[in-house]
Formats: structure tokens, sequence, C-alpha cells
């Protein structure tokens, strides 16, 4: 896979663009202005671009059309910062085909990569369009949409829930939910890809952050 990098931020650019290189992803870049993205689109063939909103010689909102008009048909996949909101929603809005956030793991930036470049489809959250997303920016989606800040879990989930605020292992829950312990492992990574957290206790403490579980339960 060849990825396009698009950052005015130099020095994160560079490191980004070694890391994924480990990762085996050819990367073209970092450029950081649309004058070195003009120097670079007719030498290289690329499969997606990852790019920042954020570039110092075009508007914010012109970023995601100039490159599309510059590379047509190639998917884009919008690099934001974690507490921008606005941007990250604007990425969504203007039609990003994935979003990741600056703070995630390369691991999650070359999942979101891989995925977009074969051509994934993710689940829409309610009332929005919905890219290929890493799970912090999943997580930041989900909580914005409108009509609720709660997550969509199912009754199941909520069992689960509640058994994992009790300290209960992968056996115990299976036991007292009266399932398999491989479906007690699925609900508990669905579960933490639909909050944006990566361990269980995590998951606990933001399931009574948003209000999901109450503190008696």
């Amino acid at each position: 896979m060849r990825v396009l990098l698009c950052d005015d931020h130099r020095t994160f650019g560079e490191s980004l663009a070694s890391l994924l290189a480990r990762r085996g992803i050819d990367v073209v870049g970092p450029v950081d202005s649309l004058v070195e993205l003009d120097e670079a689109v007719p030498a290289q063939r690329v499969d997606v671009v990852l790019t920042d909103l954020r570039f110092p010689d075009v508007p914010v909102a012109d970023v995601l059309p100039a490159l599309r008009a510059a590379l047509p048909g190639v998917p884009v996949v919008v690099l934001t910062a974690e507490l921008d909101r606005q941007l990250l929603r604007g990425a969504v809005d203007a039609g990003a085909d994935g979003v990741v956030i600056k703070t995630d793991g390369v691991s999650e930036i070359e999942r979101v990569l891989r995925q977009v470049g074969a051509g994934a489809v993710g689940e829409p959250p309610p009332g929005a369009g919905w890219p290929v997303c890493s799970r912090n920016a999943r997580a930041r989606l989900q909580r914005d949409a409108p009509g609720g800040g709660r997550l969509a879990l199912t009754e199941r989930e909520l069992d689960v829930l509640r058994l994992l605020t009790r300290g209960g292992s992968t056996s115990d829950l299976a036991a007292g939910l009266g399932i398999g312990a491989a479906t007690v492992r699925t609900h508990v990574q669905n579960l933490l890809v639909k909050f944006g957290v990566h361990s269980r206790l995590e998951l606990v403490a933001a399931a009574l952050r948003s209000g999901v579980l109450e503190v008696s339960e």
C-alpha cells in the first residue's frame, strides 16, 4: 500500500511516516502545502491519502475538495486533533473516507488506512454518515451524534457491563449469563470499540462516566 501523507507539522509527519514504513506501508511525503502536493501527485501512484485538515495555503474547508480534485478516486483519511470536535465533525460532513486522531496509536492508524484502502465500509451511528474510524474517533462521533449522548447498546452488552463493574472474570461472566466464554469475549470487544477504550478497567470507567451505568448497578 502506498499512502500520501499531508501534514503541515513537519516533525510529526516525518515521525509518523517512519512508523508506518516500519509496518510495510510505502509513504509518500509528508507534504505540507498544496504546492508540494502538486509536485508529488504526478510522479507517484497512491492508494490512500492521509491528511491533516490544516494547510497553510488553503482554507480548512477546501482541503478535502482540493485533494479530491488532485487525486480523483483516491480515498482520503483525515488525521485531526483529538479535542477538535468541530474539525472531526467537519471531516465527516465533507465526506472523508476515514478519520483518525493524532493521539491514536500507529496500529490504529494503520488499521484504518488498510480498511479504507481495501474499500471497507463502517457502520453508521444514529443520524450521521459514517466513515471508517479509529476507536477514539468512533467514540467521539457517537458521543456527539444528534439525538443522544448515550451509546446504543444491546441488552446483553448492558448485562456484560453490569457484571464487569463487579469485577467478574470471563468465566464468571459466562457462568452468570449462561453463555460461552468466546461469546463473552466478543461482547467485551464490541464494547471496547463502542466506547473507544482499550481495557476492561477503562471500559467500566467510561460506562459510569457516560451515564450508561449508574454506580449502584
